[in-house]
């Protein structure tokens, strides 16, 4: 037998198992290494501290004891991104694994020696994700998306270890969601994400990304089970606090299956188009969404909202807009009941109760339908601030959609699942409409160019034959002038905005 500590990658295994058809995994029963002799072979695992190249040899620690091995020419090297390296490419301190070839009266010969991490340098990233954790963010159901959560107590993870790319317990991670991932309840039905709420705990498998975020190849919601519950999605018209019910315009949703999506999206990526709405018009729109925003007491809360900026590059996808992933049907009217058993969330509060909600409020619930009646007894209902799979217009680019995601947060910071919800994958977008660590300029320099118009570097301006001027930026007259501009009077415009020399 052999252990995993003994394992290198490269190495050519046989798995022998069962397939999960739900899960598109193998519940392996015997892993077998191929590379690995028995009766020959020999793990070496540690740091390096001495290299003799007079001598060839290799001297490493491991349990506070020092070990030694040889090296010849057809020893293997790989140290990073070199591959094949040599010895040379060693140093003093690497933590290295290697495989050894065991002789009689000599020192064990290395067929392969691995640098897996030089100082805080992680060669051999160790990149699965598989931590508990907890729904923060739930944005949209629309298929590929982004979610954010928050890792919970993880048996081997650990805070400030160098080969922990995962992060340790309240660590807050953006997941995403693509046409790969397997979305499945707590025994592997499987489900969308329609049935998901804030506050769910979830099991997430995947890979981690340079960037920190996570591409989930199996997103399992431990908090549902039963194939009875549903999701619905719509606008709060009635709120009953004495009979405990509200009432909510549902706008049921048709998710395409995971092949119909795969085949859409490999067709869209395939198509070359304009895009039909320019940046500049997303950003004014964003801008004026965050404007009207402003902090109200409802219930028990003081609410506010936050919007964030998202780009993800292994979730765009060109020339998709939502109405070609998902069909929506008449709205219907639906009584939603409320008893002990209800957990009522407003955006990551999951201490609200039923005064809590207003009329107008955009919520998400999971829950068991009646029967025979517009019924649904609810076990969760969250009050979000967007439903964008039923309010965003059908034509609205999936890639627009995805970049740009808003969120409830509370005076009551105490309650909530986490205080703060930015990441350095999700940065909060300014009132200008920028994200929150650009200047200004940056910003105005962004939306001109995005609307076709060439970028100054006098007092920052944008020139379009001085059609298009951001913020009254303006210059002097000579400037003016060879740029196209009017002049006169000592002062310089572009018909709209105009500013003394």
């Amino acid at each position: 037998e052999t252990n995993l500590s003994d394992w290198i990658p490269g190495d050519q295994i046989r798995v022998i198992g069962k397939h999960n058809e739900n899960t598109d995994t193998v519940e392996s029963t015997i892993l077998a290494n191929l590379s690995i002799v028995i009766r020959s072979n020999q793990g070496a695992n540690g740091w390096i501290t001495a290299i003799d190249k007079d001598t060839r040899t290799i001297t490493y620690q491991w349990a506070n004891a020092e070990h030694t091995f040889a090296y010849d020419d057809n020893t293997r090297f790989v140290a990073g991104l070199k591959n094949p390296a040599s010895v040379d490419d060693l140093a003093i301190n690497d933590r290295i694994r290697g495989r050894l070839l065991l002789r009689t009266d000599e020192a064990p010969l290395a067929k392969i020696v691995v640098v897996l991490r030089r100082g805080e340098g992680l060669f051999m990233k160790i990149r699965t994700f598989r931590p508990n954790t907890t729904l923060v963010r739930l944005d949209s159901t629309i298929v590929p998306t982004t979610i954010q959560v928050k890792v919970e107590n993880t048996p081997g993870l650990r805070a400030n270890d160098v080969n922990n790319l995962i992060g340790a317990d309240g660590t807050l991670v953006t997941v995403n969601i693509t046409e790969d991932t397997k979305i499945v309840r707590k025994y592997f039905g499987e489900t969308t994400l329609s049935e998901f709420s804030v506050g769910d705990k979830l099991h997430i498998v995947g890979r981690v990304n340079d960037d920190g975020t996570v591409d989930a190849k199996i997103a399992k919601n431990n908090s549902i089970w039963k194939t009875s519950t549903h999701g619905h999605a719509g606008t709060v018209s009635a709120v009953d606090a004495s009979n405990s019910y509200i009432m909510v315009d549902w706008t049921p949703i048709k998710y395409q299956t995971k092949t119909q999506l795969r085949t859409r999206l490999e067709q869209a990526d395939n198509t070359v188009t304009a895009q039909t709405l320019p940046k500049a018009a997303l950003r004014e729109k964003l801008k004026q969404r965050i404007q009207s925003a402003t902090p109200k007491q409802i219930g028990n809360f003081i609410r506010n909202v936050k919007y964030k900026k998202v780009v993800i590059e292994s979730i765009k996808h060109s020339n998709i807009s939502i109405g070609d992933l998902i069909t929506r049907k008449p709205v219907k009217k639906l009584r939603v009941d409320i008893n002990d058993d209800t957990k009522i969330v407003v955006g990551t509060n999951e201490n609200a109760v039923i005064s809590d909600i207003q009329i107008g409020d955009k919520v998400r619930i999971r829950g068991i339908r009646h029967a025979n009646l517009p019924i649904v007894t609810a076990e969760t209902i969250v009050v979000v601030h967007a439903l964008p799979e039923i309010e965003e217009p059908e034509d609205t680019s999936l890639n627009d959609l995805n970049e740009v995601v808003s969120e409830i947060v509370t005076d009551d910071t105490d309650g909530a699942i986490t205080a703060d919800t930015t990441t350095d994958t999700e940065e909060e977008v300014a009132e200008d409409g920028a994200s929150g660590d650009n200047s200004t300029a940056n910003a105005d320099q962004e939306l001109c160019e995005a609307a076709g118009c060439e970028w100054k570097e006098f007092n920052n301006g944008c020139v379009d034959n001085c059609d298009y001027v951001r913020n009254s930026n303006t210059m002097d007259c000579a400037s003016a002038l060879t740029h196209g501009c009017d002049c006169g009077e000592n002062k310089c415009w572009n018909g709209s905005a105009s500013e003394d020399n």
